[in-house]
């Protein structure tokens, strides 16, 4: 996951070498098979970046105080953040949106000493400033009456924090799109992870985890975190095997990432292969974790930790004591009480590429509801229509922190959902410090999210319109992914009209991981699902949406 060993990743991404990096080498570099003797730099530095990271972690009760005193102070650090990433740098693309509204720095001051954080971001929103995600991305342009813009995710990159490595969205034909990260970004998340871990009660106990190695980004991101807080996992269990069908610096880098991690003095696992047809072996550690310290923790997707729960029962285990860290798809009341069927308590989290980490749940929390991180962020809505016509309150994220990766201000990551209040605060450790707000009932805009796996809708839409109709025949309307929600059977369905008659599942199946292997990301996806079979072909019509459009992706 590293810039050194040409591969770091932050949640869900491919990561490595920013684009503009590669046309800033030229032609007279050190090669030796394949290695540059940059690479060979960058991994220095990047093991002495590792070495400060975990040198000294952090004691509970410092945690507490920071994040206390972060919520506290977020009307304070917000400007500040405007003032140091806004007003002064001339190139900001949020300049030219706040002049479009007439607002100014002094004016901003007083509509939040008097709206309040939320109450101003309302303000602003109304007034025109804010970027859907079209325009983060670049596919429109930002027009606000007479002003016309064109924006791209690089940006929104933080550039007053130097750069450790950089990650990339996952799943686009293009492989994704960068985002400058740091190690000072991945820090400041060990705070709110010691106080998620005191509240489930799980501090310093055994952990492992069970996500994939490269080239995603989740697996050695929350290896470090754990590390940082001085409580690296025990196993690190990968249901992507690490060197099958990958380039040869991703085989390489998980061969040879924990050996650069213990000459930094972090001792890591070697990442071991255990697919989701075959839970047995991470089964096996938690059973020898419970028996040792009774009490321990599992990070997993959502999924992943239903499949494990599913073996727990079936071969009478108990996994009383266990608590697994779900990520990467929404928790939901099914699978909640799938994992709580075998014992273990399932503590969901929530986050994304531009800011990482920015909800997490607690054993007061409902099965869909998560307090948001408010020492790190701010969020409200603004309601917008999906694809297929239904109106949805959209998520506009704003960063509060000198280290965020992308500075953000009403922007949105294509994500809705709710966002509540306490009348009281929460009887937990993020309610102590002073946390009111959570999100919840989660769900992606014009994304797929199966098995952790997440692939853009474009993606698809090139399924539906080109692929499946060359390799199958019929029109790009006999064909139709489909969502489903957070259930048990939750996944992805491919609608086939009737018409097309007898078409192989298998055919269909290898059609589409091949077009999800043209990227690193894609191949991710393209395994995970593949051994998952998570694509379930069926011989029904497309639903059109209320105004008669058959939409490439639907979601159930």
């Amino acid at each position: 996951m590293p810039d050194g060993p040409r591969a770091l990743a932050t949640c869900g991404a491919v990561v490595g070498v920013h684009p503009a990096e590669h046309r800033a080498r030229g032609r007279g570099r050190l090669v030796l098979r394949g290695i540059e003797l940059n690479d060979v730099i960058r991994a220095w530095r990047w093991r002495g970046e590792v070495r400060s990271l975990v040198r000294r972690p952090p004691s509970l009760e410092g945690a507490r105080a920071r994040v206390r005193e972060a919520v506290a102070t977020r009307e304070r650090r917000f400007l500040a953040s405007m003032q140091q990433h806004v007003w002064s740098v001339p190139s900001s693309p949020y300049l030219p949106l706040l002049r479009h509204a007439g607002v100014e720095s002094g004016d901003l001051a007083t509509l939040v000493r008097a709206e309040g954080l939320e109450g101003a971001l309302g303000a602003l929103r109304d007034a025109g400033v804010y970027v859907s995600h079209e325009e983060w991305l670049g596919k429109q342009a930002v027009r606000r009456g007479s002003l016309e813009l064109r924006m791209r995710p690089a940006t929104f990159v933080n550039t007053r924090l130097p750069s450790t490595f950089f990650g990339h969205s996952g799943g686009t034909r293009t492989g994704g799109v960068p985002v400058q990260w740091s190690f000072a970004a991945l820090r400041r998340g060990v705070d709110p992870y010691l106080l998620r871990a005191s509240s489930w009660g799980v501090a310093g106990t055994p952990a492992a985890i069970w996500l994939p190695a490269q080239p995603s980004a989740v697996g050695i991101a929350t290896a470090l975190m754990l590390a940082a807080a001085g409580e690296p996992p025990e196993r690190w269990f990968t249901p992507v095997g690490t060197a099958r069908r990958k380039p040869w610096r991703v085989a390489a880098t998980n061969l040879l990432l924990p050996a650069v991690l213990r000459s930094a003095g972090v001792r890591l696992p070697r990442p071991r292969y255990a697919p989701l047809s075959e839970p047995g072996a991470v089964l096996d550690w938690c059973r020898d974790a419970l028996a040792r310290a009774g009490r321990a923790r599992l990070g997993a997707y959502t999924s992943s930790a239903v499949r494990l729960a599913e073996l727990a029962r079936a071969r009478g285990v108990s996994l009383e004591g266990m608590v697994i860290a779900t990520l990467g798809e929404p928790l939901g009341p099914e699978r909640a009480a799938a994992i709580r069927a075998s014992g273990a308590s399932p503590a969901n989290g929530y986050g994304f590429m531009q800011k990482g980490t920015v909800a997490h749940a607690c054993p007061h929390c409902e099965d869909d509801d998560l307090h948001l991180l408010e020492s790190e962020v701010a969020v409200i809505p603004r309601e917008r229509s999906r694809p297929d016509g239904r109106k949805v309150s959209a998520f506009l994220w704003t960063s509060l922190d000198h280290e965020t990766p992308s500075v953000l201000i009403n922007v949105e990551n294509d994500d809705y959902g709710r966002i509540d209040v306490d009348a009281e605060a929460c009887d937990c450790e993020l309610g102590a410090a002073g946390v009111r707000r959570r999100v919840s009932a989660i769900r992606g805009m014009t994304k797929v999210t199966a098995e952790g796996m997440t692939v853009p809708a474009e993606v698809l839409e090139r399924l539906v319109e080109k692929v499946l109709p060359q390799a199958f025949g019929g029109t790009p309307a006999d064909y139709q992914f489909v969502q489903l929600g957070t259930g048990r059977d939750a996944g992805l369905v491919l609608r086939i009209a009737p018409r097309l008659g007898a078409i192989d599942d298998a055919a269909v199946a290898a059609a589409v991981e091949g077009e999800l292997r043209t990227t690193l990301a894609g191949l991710l996806a393209a395994e995970v699902w593949s051994q998952a079979r998570t694509l379930r072909p069926l011989r029904i019509e497309p639903e059109a949406t209320a105004s008669g459009k058959v939409l490439p992706l639907s979601i159930a």
